[in-house]
């Protein structure tokens, strides 16, 4: 869980580049500014912490921006930030909602974003879905972000009866850990994408509802075979 008196976070505040065991750079662009950059801090923090010979260098960005400007900004960030460090990421992230998106949106920018060398951990409908994996299965196909929202409330106040969730400032990745399971939430995670997998809309990602591939990004940076794999590629 993440410490308070713990002073960087990934290497954009005073962590050099080149240390010996800086093994993995993965940039994170989060639609999001809050909820789950705040989470994604929190756990490479925590994998950090108990890894010590493969430290994990993660630029996580809340970009701010949705829908048909997300993309254009990601990849500003990218470059500029690349260019400013002179580095490289080994791995890059864009991580959204379908939420505000258009069907068509939503689908063409995953297409494009791909095209363009990000990996894309989108949800359908929200952020919130990983979240509440980490307790039960979730199918809810006509959510909303409120459902979602009111739906972790439940399952996290059979352990904290006071919790109310808000975005940006609920220490999701200190509850789950202690009350979720993130082993169960990988594995409901894949059942799910397998069930829309089948179906003849296979591509069409804004009919997977609900569906998220959060869990593919959390087994990058969690997952010691994964690391490997990426380390192989360097």
């Amino acid at each position: 869980m993440r410490r308070d008196n713990h002073p960087h976070r990934g290497f954009s505040e005073g962590r050099s580049l080149h240390t010996r065991n800086i093994a993995i750079r993965i940039l994170i662009i989060s639609e999001d500014t809050k909820s789950s950059k705040l989470y994604f801090e929190d756990i490479i923090e925590e994998v950090n912490s108990s890894n010590k010979d493969c430290i994990i260098a993660a630029e996580v960005k809340g970009c701010g921006k949705g829908t048909n400007k997300l993309l254009e900004e990601a990849l500003t960030l990218k470059k500029d930030i690349e260019r400013k460090k002179e580095i490289t990421f080994d791995q890059s992230w864009l991580v959204f909602d379908k939420d505000n998106f258009t069907d068509d949106s939503f689908d063409n920018t995953i297409e494009k974003a791909q095209k363009d060398g990000f990996e894309v951990a989108w949800s359908n409908v929200c952020f919130e879905l990983w979240y509440l994996l980490h307790f039960s299965d979730y199918h809810n196909p006509g959510g909303t972000p409120k459902d979602y929202e009111v739906a972790l409330e439940k399952k996290v106040q059979r352990f904290i009866p006071t919790f109310k969730y808000k975005k940006g400032s609920s220490k999701m990745y200190a509850i789950l850990s202690k009350h979720g399971d993130q082993i169960q939430a990988l594995v409901r995670a894949e059942k799910l994408r397998k069930k829309h997998k089948k179906n003849k809309q296979e591509n069409k990602y804004s009919s997977h509802t609900p569906c998220t591939r959060v869990d593919l990004l959390i087994k990058e940076i969690t997952d010691t075979e994964e690391r490997k794999k990426i380390l192989q590629k360097k």
